[in-house]
């Protein structure tokens, strides 16, 4: 799909707030950042992707100190439901900023649920308030995992770890940063995603 392409009717795309998606109330009304080991980025602020053969791609990781928002309800969200610890339900506490420029912007990439989730890093504290909660029923649950296609199979990573040894990766490379059984395809279904992005949005809006 084309970037001109993708619909956009999330109500909250066009607003002056980020948001985040905690899965426990926060105490007060300042975010600090964390460490946290998430997607590296160059120093072009670009997603630092190593390229495999016939297309096949592995983020490169680091560990930063940061606090990743979005600029629609339905995309925090989405990232906290695919987050670390793989798909969960939550219930989720969205909260907004009003802060501006960020100090990773990463609204621009268009690679895997980056073009949905539309993602900015903020690398100092952050002043938030409080929006409403979000829990996932099992229903969405399915449906958003079928965005993201299927689960890795094991005769799949095997013929990854494969294409990394022919790419020239070095084995400590490929049994920490290659996946793991159970992972998700990188192949998504945008359409499908960003329905449930702006639906999100929408149901969150509508108590705000």
């Amino acid at each position: 799909m084309s970037e001109n392409s993708i619909p956009n009717n999330d109500p909250t795309k066009e607003d002056p707030y980020f948001y985040r998606a905690e899965h426990a109330p926060i105490d007060g009304k300042i975010i600090q950042p964390k460490k946290s080991t998430k997607e590296a980025v160059t120093d072009d602020g670009s997603l630092d992707i190593m390229w495999l053969p016939n297309g096949h791609h592995e983020y490169r990781a680091e560990t930063s100190k940061d606090t990743s928002f979005s600029e629609t309800i339905g995309g925090a969200i989405l990232g906290a439901i695919t987050g670390e610890t793989g798909f969960n339900k939550g219930p989720f506490y969205i909260y907004k900023t009003a802060e501006k420029d960020p100090e990773i912007d990463l609204r621009h990439e268009i690679i895997d649920d980056f073009a949905v989730i539309d993602e900015v890093r903020f690398e100092r504290p952050v002043k938030v308030d409080f929006v409403g909660k979000f829990e996932v029923s099992d229903e969405l649950l399915k449906s958003i995992k079928l965005g993201y296609k299927h689960e890795i199979t094991k005769e799949e990573i095997e013929h990854f770890k494969e294409e990394m040894r022919r790419n020239g990766c070095d084995e400590e490379f490929i049994e920490k940063g290659g996946p793991e059984e159970g992972d998700w395809c990188d192949v998504i279904n945008e359409d499908k995603l960003i329905k449930h992005r702006n639906n999100i949005s929408k149901r969150m809006i509508q108590g705000i």
